[in-house]
């Protein structure tokens, strides 16, 4: 996408799929469907509070929450004009943020993998959402 020109579609989609993977690993650790009515105060956070809560349960290393907390700084600078207008954009810049946002989505991938391969904490008992301390 960055080879056509479409860095900013590059950075939407990236998000998209942050907010995917957010979306999936939150009822998963917790061992409730989605579909069910407790797992609304889990489903409806905002992403940087999912982010904060799978750094909590140290299954986000800081190390990569601070790769997708650059992308997002970026990302939020680009669309909610909190810096640079895009198009003033270098290629270089181009090529950062597009860089940021391929990294920021693998380590989701990276831990949505983790979140898939161990035992959800909550599984086979009843749940409440987990405590979160922000």
């Amino acid at each position: 996408m960055e080879s056509d020109g479409k860095t900013p579609e590059a950075v939407l989609l990236a998000w998209s799929i942050i907010e995917m993977y957010c979306d999936n690993i939150v009822p998963r650790i917790c061992g409730i469907s989605s579909q069910n009515t407790r797992s609304k105060p889990l489903t409806n956070l905002r992403v940087s509070d999912k982010l904060k809560l799978f750094r909590q349960m140290e299954l986000l290393y800081d190390t990569e929450f601070d790769v997708i907390q650059q992308f997002k700084t970026k990302r939020d600078g680009l669309f909610h004009q909190d810096g640079l207008f895009f198009p003033n954009y270098t290629e270089a810049e181009k090529h950062e943020l597009t860089d940021k946002a391929i990294a920021a989505v693998d380590v989701m991938h990276n831990l949505s993998d983790r979140a898939l391969k161990i035992p959800s904490p909550y599984s086979g008992k009843p749940t409440e959402p987990p405590k979160l301390r922000f």
